[in-house]
């Protein structure tokens, strides 16, 4: 099985990745996202998805709005477009750091896309974006 990881968050979803790579025991099997402790990654990149996830969890409303197609945002202040390009980034590192592994970001679906320089999904190989749309 190729190796993948998807950074996406969700509400409820304690680390925002989903993933086939793990550090749990062979055959334990168990659910398509990880725990930040069973993902290989460096404690500072933990760290960075830890506090990028938690934003999330502060900041996004969860009132879906057909009309726009996505979840809101609080309004409060926050700004949605820095921690868009911090999930890009966050996304890039996990690529260099598990470089085997194809990465996408897929934090994009949760903002106005009316703005042409909003993507909703890149993918990444060996810390290179590859594929973006």
């Amino acid at each position: 099985m190729k190796p993948y990881v998807k950074l996406m968050p969700e509400f409820g979803h304690p680390s925002s990745i989903w993933t086939n790579i793990t550090n749990r025991p062979p055959g334990q099997g168990g659910p398509p996202w990880v725990e930040l402790d069973e993902f290989p990654v460096s404690a500072e990149l933990a760290e960075g998805l830890t506090i990028w996830t938690r934003e999330f969890h502060e900041h996004c409303s969860g009132e879906f709005r057909a009309d726009l197609g996505r979840v809101t945002w609080r309004d409060d202040g926050f700004d949605v477009d820095q921690w868009n390009l911090r999930g890009i980034e966050l996304a890039r590192s996990i690529s260099a750091e598990i470089p085997e592994a194809e990465v996408v970001y897929s934090g994009g679906r949760y903002l106005d896309r009316s703005e042409p320089s909003r993507v909703k999904r890149i993918t990444f190989k060996g810390g290179v974006e590859v594929f973006a749309d």
